[in-house]
């Protein structure tokens, strides 16, 4: 079989629809752009996706969980109600994403960015923060039980982390 092209993944969406489109599994790493893709609901478990790039895509309550991720592009995307259980985010680019309701547990985010993201009514429990700027972000009843952060972590202005659960660790 050929490889999967954006074009192939397009197609397939236009006959079944994005919610019925599983990527799961597979390597994605050659594809490189998929900028305003619509994938709202696919399942990416598992899926290689290094260094993509998601930017301004539609990936409402798409499906990452064990998904690597490292240095992905998520500028900007519709990440409301995604799961990324347990997915490796080491240095990928979340800043003004829309990740309202979505659950990032036990994720990988050591040294993202997610300046400016929406992050309200996210669970980030027991994921590693350490080196991750959440400068500007909106937090309104984020969960972070659990969630590890180091000196490098960068808060929005006035919060606390001890006074929700996080959990500092020294290098």
């Amino acid at each position: 079989m050929d490889r999967i092209t954006r074009e192939t993944i397009e197609d397939t969406v236009a006959l079944v629809g994005s919610k019925h489109v599983t990527l799961a599994g597979q390597d994605l790493r050659h594809l490189a752009d998929l900028t305003n893709i619509n994938l709202e609901g696919s399942s990416f478990n598992e899926a290689q996706l290094d260094r993509l790039k998601f930017t301004h895509a539609n990936l409402r309550s798409a499906k990452f969980d064990s998904a690597s991720l490292r240095g992905a592009q998520l500028d900007n995307a519709q990440l409301q109600e995604a799961n990324f259980y347990r997915a490796d985010l080491r240095n990928a680019d979340l800043s003004g994403a829309f990740l309202q309701k979505a659950y990032l547990g036990s994720a990988n985010l050591q040294g993202a960015n997610l300046n400016g993201a929406n992050l309200s009514e996210t669970s980030l429990q027991f994921a590693d923060l350490r080196d991750v700027d959440l400068s500007n972000t909106i937090m309104t009843g984020v969960q972070l039980n659990g969630a590890r952060y180091n000196e490098k972590t960068v808060w929005p202005e006035k919060l606390d982390p001890r006074l929700v659960g996080a959990i500092f660790e020294r290098r």
